[in-house]
């Protein structure tokens, strides 16, 4: 009696462990990715999506836990594994708390046309949700299945729910109603901020950004704005985007002085920062416009609401092919993904 005592207090002692680093884990998930754009975790949001998801993994974690240490003779010989597992959530956070805290440098460079500290980043927060993910299909497997091949089967599972969460982006993607972004903008704006897109060899702006910038020519012809903010930085070899958009905007006769330049920012993440502390905070512009095509500006959305930046979003004069516009939608729906887990772009 006194020896299942002992095992049975030990067992509760490494529950209250593992469940302790577990609301460790999530507390400091959040605190990054709140850090991680320079943001106050005052501004928490837990109604985020990207917020409930983590905390619906953690919760069914720690019940599944509960579940499986009522099954002593299961967790005995399991309590190594789920160490080593939930251990394993912890450290890629762990060692991003170091890259901030020694504000490590990448020298600016680029991977596939994204910065590599961002896509370091995204990598090591992708690597603790999918340790997160696999811990919760080997504890709830265990307690329901057959327990050989236990890894290789929660390693399945794992996928099977990565790709669920990529379905859910996607379909969410797909059926978002994009015409609340075609105001009839019976109110006059202070300000339209073109969001960046590709440059040409010829250091044209391509179609797609050529489409943006149509529309706030529109806007401002029309009298129904009075500054043109444009943003985006340049890959090596090319003149940025804000400058393209310049240029292409003094063509048509839009007057200098009305037209402002952001040329650091490289991802949609940065130029809604820049919307919200200089434009709106700083430069204290009221009513603000940000233009761009209906695809990207669902993801936008999404980023204003975590940002809490208010502004009208408008889709640009864009019409693209089906085809293209579902490769754009799929690209779109896995960088939303990242954004509502981590807040990576």
């Amino acid at each position: 009696m006194t020896k299942f005592f002992k095992i049975f207090q030990k067992l509760i002692y490494i529950e209250l462990l593992f469940i302790s680093t577990l609301l460790f884990d999530i507390y400091l998930l959040f605190r990054l990715k709140y850090k991680n754009n320079n943001l106050s975790f005052d501004e928490f949001n837990l109604s985020n999506l990207g917020n409930l998801i983590n905390l619906i993994l953690t919760i069914l974690l720690i019940i599944g836990l509960f579940i499986l240490f009522g099954k002593k003779n299961v967790i005995i010989n399991k309590i190594k594994s789920l160490s080593f597992l939930i251990i394993g959530i912890t450290l890629p956070l762990i060692v991003l708390v170091i890259i901030f805290i020694s504000d490590v440098s990448f020298a600016e460079k680029y991977f596939l046309q994204y910065p590599l500290r961002k896509v370091i980043i995204a990598f090591i927060f992708g690597i603790s949700e999918f340790l997160k993910i696999f811990t919760l299909a080997f504890i709830w497997y265990l307690i329901f299945s057959r327990r050989d091949y236990l890894f290789i089967r929660a390693f399945f599972i794992s996928l099977i729910i990565v790709g669920s969460l990529i379905f859910l982006s996607f379909f969410y993607y797909l059926f978002f109603n994009t015409d609340k972004f075609n105001s009839d903008f019976k109110n006059k704006k202070d300000i339209a901020v073109v969001l960046g897109a590709a440059v040409w060899s010829n250091n044209e702006p391509s179609p797609i950004f050529e489409g943006r910038l149509k529309k706030a020519y529109e806007l401002y012809k029309n009298g129904i704005i009075k500054k043109i903010q444009l943003t985006g930085g340049n890959a090596p070899g090319e003149i940025s985007e804000a400058e393209a958009g310049y240029n292409y905007l003094e063509k048509l006769g839009v007057d200098k002085t009305d037209i402002l330049l952001e040329q650091q920012t490289s991802t949609t993440t940065e130029q809604i920062f820049y919307i919200k502390k200089k434009i709106i905070e700083t430069m204290n512009f009221d009513e603000v416009v940000i233009i761009s095509d209906a695809f990207h500006l669902i993801r936008v959305n999404e980023i204003c609401n975590f940002y809490n930046v208010k502004a009208t979003l408008c889709t640009s004069s864009n019409n693209i092919d089906w085809k293209e516009l579902l490769l754009y939608k799929a690209k779109d729906s896995i960088e939303l993904l990242l954004f509502w887990l981590f807040a990576v772009q």
